[in-house]
């Protein structure tokens, strides 16, 4: 009697688990100082040829549109300061968004430290690899710019790690309604182990 009481919570014990990982996860905030009102992003499962995959959406007044990049965003976005498009862009390559987006799978580079990443999901490369990586700079606003009216435009540059391994140097423009242009890409460093830092994308 003993034994098939054991048998059974087994059974048990393992459909929780299946039942746990399969599922749909509820949907989670993706915060995003720019949008306009009443939009918001969030993370939800979506189908994917067949198999459920988490991604992000965008929802204004109940409608709710995949973000597939910063395309989707243009138009429900208000960006005027540098900050904010620090964070536009940053919302689409940090670690814990990159593989949400059709972006390059890239990962922005946030200096050196102890910890893995920064708060807001950058990597942190040890301290022990600044000579190895003199090239390194902050991620920086170079330029800004009004354009028509209110409208700005932005010019940023940053550090970022794609899952090809090669550290880039890129130079991004953004404009005050989330219109995006990959303005030029620059390899720093051939390998990425080199600095003891390895993104190998969504496996």
């Amino acid at each position: 009697m003993l034994r098939r009481t054991n048998m059974e919570m087994s059974a048990t014990l393992i459909l929780l688990y299946f039942l746990s990982r399969t599922a749909p996860l509820a949907a989670t905030p993706l915060p995003l100082s720019s949008l306009v009102s009443p939009c918001e992003a969030m993370t939800t499962m979506i189908d994917h040829f067949g198999s459920p995959r988490l991604r992000a959406v965008v929802r204004c007044d109940g409608r709710a549109v995949r973000i597939v990049g910063p395309d989707s965003l243009e138009g429900v976005v208000d960006i005027k300061t540098p900050a904010a498009a620090l964070e536009y862009v940053r919302f689409f390559s940090s670690e814990r968004t990159y593989n949400l987006f059709n972006f390059g799978e890239v990962v922005e580079i946030g200096s050196f430290g102890k910890d893995r990443l920064t708060a807001d999901g950058r990597y942190l490369i040890s301290p022990e690899y600044k000579d190895v990586f003199q090239s390194y700079h902050d991620a920086e606003v170079v330029e800004r710019r009004d354009v028509v009216g209110s409208a700005k435009l932005f010019r940023l540059r940053r550090v970022v790690v794609g899952t090809d391994g090669k550290i880039y140097d890129i130079e991004e423009s953004v404009s005050g309604n989330g219109s995006y242009t990959v303005l030029s890409r620059t390899v720093l460093l051939e390998n990425s182990s080199r600095i003891g830092l390895l993104h190998l994308g969504e496996i």
